[in-house]
């Protein structure tokens, strides 16, 4: 499987990037160019910490109940 770490896979990538044009078909799903673009960036803002998004109200109740139930999951799972 390709990975960014990977010099030819970051290579293909950006010669395909480069190959772009507003006037690009659309391959899948409803996006344009300028879209996919702005998806993408946005996404690899936030994998290297350039963009950190702020949390919801869902996710402040939520969290600390979620993160109470894997920590005792883990902690099972240890004894085996």
């Amino acid at each position: 499987m390709k990975n960014l770490f990977e010099p030819g896979a970051v290579q293909e990538v950006m010669t395909r990037i480069e190959q772009l044009k507003p006037s690009s078909q659309r391959q899948w799903g409803k996006m344009d160019v300028a879209q996919m673009m702005a998806h993408c960036s946005a996404a690899l803002e936030m994998a290297s910490g350039k963009l950190v998004a702020k949390r919801t109200l869902l996710g402040r109740i939520v969290g600390p109940r979620v993160r109470h139930v894997l920590r005792s999951c883990h902690k099972i799972n240890r004894t085996f």
